[in-house]
C-alpha cells in the first residue's frame, strides 16, 4: 500500500485515494500494535 501511495503522489490528482489509503494504513498499524500488546500480555501471564 505504501508503494501505491508513493506512486499516486508522483502521478498526482489522487488526493482522496491517498487520504483514504493512508487512513486505512494507520488503522492497520493500530491493529498490529494492539495485537502485539495482547500477545505480550499473554506471554507475561504465562511466565508468572
Amino acid at each position: 500500500m505504501y508503494r501505491d501511495v508513493q506512486r499516486w503522489q508522483r502521478e498526482g490528482n489522487r488526493n482522496a485515494t491517498i487520504e483514504r489509503t493512508c487512513a486505512e494504513m494507520q488503522e492497520v498499524l493500530g491493529q498490529i500494535y494492539r495485537m502485539r500488546e495482547e500477545h505480550d500480555h499473554r506471554l507475561q501471564s504465562l511466565g508468572q
